[in-house]
């Protein structure tokens, strides 16, 4: 399973949020495993994104009006199997997708694969692209 955190704040300066894990979850945490709650304010933070679904629905609940803001900033598993692709696969993975083509710089020349696994990642593609990296799909 490829993990993926994005960065996050609260827009609206207020108290910062505790947000507990509910009993039984079993999503991926930032934090350590044995935590049973998180904060966030204003400040950016890393979070997964089963903790960004939590606060979603934490602040649907609240009394006064807060939203939660992507700063843009993005981490991505190391072993994230999109990163062993080729353009030609990533273009694949797009297209199957209907994602916009990343292979080429706005400013000209092509895009290096890491960009590409950011942008992809960034724009929500949660797959791996397994169907198109496995050679039985060739």
């Amino acid at each position: 399973m490829t993990t993926m955190q994005k960065q996050v704040a609260l827009r609206f300066q207020r108290e910062p949020l505790q947000v507990s894990y509910p009993p039984g979850f079993t999503g991926v945490k930032s934090t350590h495993p044995e935590e049973e709650e998180f904060f966030l304010s204003t400040e950016p933070r890393f979070l997964t994104l089963d903790e960004i679904q939590l606060v979603q629905k934490f602040i649907e609940r609240l009394g006064y009006r807060q939203e939660l803001v992507f700063t843009g900033a993005i981490l991505i598993d190391p072993n994230d199997p999109l990163l062993e692709a080729s353009h030609e696969q990533i273009n694949q993975i797009e297209a199957e997708a209907n994602l916009a083509n990343t292979e080429m710089a706005p400013g000209g020349g092509q895009r290096s694969i890491r960009e590409r696994v950011y942008i992809l990642r960034e724009r929500g593609f949660l797959g791996s692209g397994n169907k198109v990296l496995s050679p039985a799909a060739e």
